[in-house]
């Protein structure tokens, strides 16, 4: 058994500032069994269980479940064109390269339609250019047009491979919340209010952080070249699109109500946000033989490479990372996992029926100190509370 308590790691991590501040807790299916917050949210306040992170693509699995919802309900299916719910899928291109003299895109017609569930497991072609180096440099270059008035950012990003093709992060998630509000008719903030968060009793997560709250809202750090961490500058204002792929706020204490309803198979006191069945095919891996978890960062400022948990068959279920090899001194293999780039984390495990979140608020994503701090806090907890 590893000797260090939870508390202790975390703290530790604080004092020799790995961390500037973090909010972690683990539970159970019936019963929150850690909590703890330490170091500074902002020059004036420590952090606390209230504390109000931006968890930029932790947002990606609360809009799987709206997707999934969507199947159950027979509204969609995962496997017909996603373009039949969102026909701005369909005009999407794929660059093949970037000519020179001058320089300019060379696009290509998408060979099969994109589906749901390829948006869900991100082997639909899309990218992200702080991970793309073809679409960082059509960015660099100016090629990659404005989108057009009342269409979000991302509507105007290239495929960077044929749909089906491989395995790439990107957009696909926001993707899928436009689709979202386009099948109910109502707005992203709307629909998750409704349908989770409320249910779930999440009452401090959202895409806008109002005034009465603002104050809670935990200030980010970057870590300098000497190892020591600075202050960000950061602005709060109201989002012109609601983007599912990563717009969200939460608190450690309201993403653990959703870990923990996922942990239940679905189920929460009073209800369920899905059924055992759809739990199962999103913690269920759907990327067969492809390479998953693996890129090489084109903005080190915010990222760095990163290649999750190699060695282990690991594949990409319906929204999660699953993992194919157990973590040494922690999670099992088939354990679910994803992150956001401001170094925030979770995982459910269902083998051994518990789930962590750890909020810490920095960049760039990847950094060692705050992930051997991560990994010790999980360590800790599957030696004291499992």
């Amino acid at each position: 058994m590893n000797d260090r308590t939870a508390d202790a790691v975390l703290s530790e991590a604080v004092q020799s500032e790995n961390l500037g501040c973090v909010v972690a807790m683990a539970a159970r299916s019936q019963e929150v069994v850690y909590s703890g917050a330490y170091g500074q949210m902002n020059t004036d306040c420590r952090a606390g269980l209230d504390s109000i992170f931006r968890i930029a693509s932790m947002t990606k699995p609360i809009t799987s479940v709206a997707v999934m919802q969507l199947v159950e309900e027979g509204l969609i299916g995962l496997d017909e064109p996603a373009y039949q719910y969102l026909p701005k899928l369909k005009d999407v291109k794929v660059i093949d390269g970037i000519s020179s003299d001058p320089p300019q895109l060379q696009l290509k017609e998408q060979e099969q339609p994109i589906t749901v569930r390829q948006l869900l497991n991100h082997t639909a072609g899309f990218g992200y250019p702080f991970s793309d180096p073809l679409l960082a440099e059509a960015y660099k270059k100016g090629l990659i047009p404005e989108a057009t008035d009342g269409d979000p950012p991302y509507a105007s990003m290239p495929l960077n491979h044929q749909p089906g093709a491989a395995w790439s992060y990107g957009t696909s998630t926001s993707w899928l919340g436009w689709l979202v509000e386009r099948v109910r008719s109502q707005s992203l903030d709307r629909v998750f209010s409704e349908y989770i968060f409320e249910p779930l009793g999440m009452c401090d997560t959202q895409f806008h952080v109002e005034d009465d709250k603002i104050d809670r809202l935990v200030r980010p750090r970057r870590r300098k070249d000497d190892g020591s961490l600075e202050w960000v500058e950061q602005t709060v204002d109201k989002p012109k699109f609601y983007i599912g792929g990563g717009g969200l706020y939460s608190t450690a204490t309201d993403y653990i109500r959703f870990l923990t309803a996922f942990l239940r198979r679905g189920g929460y006191e009073g209800g369920s946000i899905l059924s055992s069945d759809t739990v199962k095919l999103m913690s269920t891996s759907h990327t067969g033989d492809m390479q998953v978890g693996r890129w090489q960062s084109q903005s080190p400022d915010s990222c760095l490479d990163i290649d999750l948990y190699p060695g282990g068959h690991n594949g990409f279920g319906l929204g999660f990372f699953i993992h194919g090899a157990p973590v040494e001194g922690g999670r099992s293999s088939g354990s679910l996992f994803w992150a956001g780039i401001q170094n925030t984390f979770f995982w459910i495990d269902h083998t051994r029926d518990v789930c962590g979140v750890f909020m810490s608020q920095s960049f760039p994503l990847g950094d060692p100190r705050v992930l051997k701090a991560f990994a010790e806090f999980e360590t800790a907890v599957y030696s004291h509370h499992v």
